[in-house]
């Protein structure tokens, strides 16, 4: 029997294929099927194993004839993640995934979409808060859609932090500056991102001057988050890419708060044509839009 053979894809192989400018519009192209019914997107599962767990995030998009799911292991310090395609008219797998790229790059370009949109057109310097593969990817998206022209960057290892600010300014070719503590990084920022895995607050509020934009990636619960609550409740706008989820999450920051109630859809603020005022501070707060990693898998695949 003659079948097609699924093409597998690793991160090398991802990282040729795909820039993250091609990312960020496929990605907005996922939150305009989102705000017209155009995907099916069941909430994450999985199984546990002890200390470890097995977890799956489905997503299908009708009009493409696609659907997959991206399968990975948490309680590890790392993991290879697995994200699959299926032709849903043949049945046939189309592409696998095999690595961590994809996942990195598919939260960037929702980063970036997020960033597109909600921070000030005139944006000129970025503070981030965590400069490891997402922070950096952050970074790279940011560029993207704005005129960045200094970026300002906080991590606690500081040896990492010097050698990457170097390669990431030589690759922009813009300032990439190292800073000693996380004020440093976000007192004279127009946009803000945290990618912390931080139980404790690492901004605070006194610290963003108006008509800043964040992008909060890390731990967002009650207990256990990166950002301030009085950041999260003093901000003038707060979404996310999959609020529905947030809002069943009974650990969750604004659990509990009026605020919940004013948690938007970005897929719905895209589709509005939004615009914010200059002194504005907006707020995405980054969850993980099941499907995009399928989305994203099937354009390179295709292309």
């Amino acid at each position: 029997m003659n079948r097609k053979v699924p093409l597998i894809l690793y991160d090398e192989d991802i990282r040729k294929s795909v820039s993250v400018k091609e990312a960020i519009e496929v990605i907005r192209d996922a939150f305009l099927d989102k705000h017209n019914g155009r995907v099916t997107q069941p909430l994450r599962s999985g199984i546990n194993m002890g200390d470890t767990s097995l977890v799956w995030t489905p997503g299908g998009f009708p009009d493409e004839n696609i659907m997959g799911l991206r399968l990975y292991l948490t309680g590890l310090q790392e993991s290879d993640q697995l994200v699959s395609v299926w032709d849903t008219a043949t049945g046939r797998i189309e592409c696998l995934s095999i690595g961590n790229y994809l996942g990195i790059l598919r939260t960037a370009a929702i980063g970036g979409a997020a960033i597109d949109l909600l921070s000030r057109k005139d944006s000129k310097v970025l503070g981030i808060i965590g400069f490891g593969k997402q922070g950096i990817m952050q970074a790279k998206a940011a560029c993207v859609v704005r005129n960045i022209e200094r970026i300002h960057a906080y991590r606690r290892n500081s040896v990492e932090l010097a050698k990457d600010t170097r390669k990431l300014s030589v690759e922009l070719g813009i300032d990439v500056e190292p800073v000693d503590a996380p004020e440093e990084a976000v007192k004279k920022a127009d946009i803000v991102v945290t990618a912390t895995g931080s139980g404790s607050p690492v901004i605070r509020r006194e610290w963003i001057k108006p008509g800043t934009h964040i992008n909060s990636l890390g731990p967002k619960y009650q207990g256990n988050t990166e950002l301030d609550p009085s950041m999260i409740l003093g901000s003038d706008l707060v979404c996310s890419d999959f609020p529905e989820k947030y809002r069943e999450e009974s650990e969750f920051i604004l659990h509990g708060t009026q605020k919940i109630d004013a948690l938007r859809d970005l897929a719905d603020l895209i589709c509005s044509g939004y615009t914010r005022t200059a002194e504005e501070i907006t707020l995405f707060l980054s969850h993980g839009f099941p499907g995009t990693e399928v989305k994203l898998l099937d354009y390179i695949c295709k292309k």
